[in-house]
């Protein structure tokens, strides 16, 4: 009788043993096969697709149809996509990406522009300059037109938002203009001009050029003027280039003129809205602004400068391929 109760209390403890045996092995490998199933083809390449153009919903509903998934979203500018679409994407369409991966997007906030530098140019030309470039020029108010001994009557001096700003396109923009020299000139005295002559491009570097300009001034006075400053800047296309500024000291003769070498270094990452244009059009059009401080007889005044002009040479759109090839621009 013992031995039967104890054969039978061996066969029930060996009975709850491969229960616990059966039990380990469901918890342990069941999970196993369910994150097998869940990770099964995460190492897979997929082919990325073309985004571009698409509102952002579609575009995360195709990375998640593809097996990817959407990345860190940028907001930028564009004038060529509605608001809301896919400008540009982190991987190329067609490229081959691991299952998974987060594909970034740009993402269209609205068309950007550059309030271009109008400073120097007549109020009326100043306002077609800014139609141009999409904005909506804004005629001066009686806080915007202020005393000015660096700039003649009626010619701008800033904008609100000031140049090079990043807007909208239909921002407005205020002109902020000149009401002319405090100081009355004496004597009778004219004021001088200024004209540009021949524009070239200089020196190319690795990481620059630079581009070289002769400026003009003449005199219709019966004694000399001494140019004390020059400040100028250059645009082409609407892209501002750089500014540049000089204290020649050098004298201008009675009844004459004289001639001044202006020069101004253009880094590379400055071109690329140009370059395009260059590419298409074989040209740039171009504008220099700035002004001359002159001095004579006790009195010091100001002769603006705004000159537009077309610039164009036959290596320009080989010379623009070749920077492009090197990645310059």
């Amino acid at each position: 009788m013992t031995r039967v109760e104890t054969s039978v209390a061996g066969q029930r403890g060996s009975a709850k043993v491969a229960v616990i045996l059966v039990l380990v092995v469901i918890v342990v490998l069941v999970p196993a096969g369910v994150l097998a199933l869940l990770f099964a083809g995460r190492g897979k390449m997929v082919e990325v697709p073309d985004l571009k153009g698409n509102d952002l919903p579609t575009a995360q509903k195709e990375l998640v149809t593809r097996g990817l998934a959407a990345g860190k979203i940028a907001q930028v500018g564009s004038l060529d996509f509605k608001p809301g679409r896919v400008v540009a994407q982190q991987f190329a369409p067609g490229a081959k990406v691991k299952r998974g991966t987060a594909v970034g997007l740009s993402v269209c906030k609205g068309p950007f522009v550059f309030v271009p530098d109008v400073a120097g140019m007549k109020a009326e030309a100043a306002g077609k300059e800014l139609a141009a470039a999409m904005l909506v020029p804004v005629p001066p108010g009686p806080g915007e037109i202020v005393p000015s001994a660096e700039m003649e009557q009626g010619f701008v001096l800033s904008t609100k938002p000031e140049k090079e700003t990043e807007a909208l396109a239909g921002t407005k923009v205020t002109l902020v203009v000149s009401a002319g020299d405090p100081s009355q000139l004496a004597g009778g005295f004219q004021r001088p001009t200024a004209s540009v002559g021949k524009i070239a491009m200089g020196e190319v570097g690795e990481s620059s050029f630079t581009i070289r300009a002769s400026l003009a001034i003449s005199n219709p006075n019966p004694v000399d003027v001494t140019v004390k400053t020059l400040s100028y800047g250059v645009t082409a296309e609407g892209v501002p280039l750089g500014r540049g500024k000089s204290s020649p000291g050098k004298a201008v003769p009675a009844n004459g003129k004289a001639t001044f070498a202006l020069k101004l270094t253009v880094p590379f990452k400055q071109v690329p809205p140009v370059g395009t244009i260059t590419l298409e059009k074989g040209l740039i059009k171009y504008w220099v602004r700035g002004y001359a401080r002159v001095a004579a007889q006790g009195q010091e005044m100001t002769v603006p400068i705004g000159v537009p002009g077309t610039y164009k040479f036959p290596q320009l759109q080989q010379m623009v391929r070749y920077l492009r090839e090197r990645g310059n621009i």
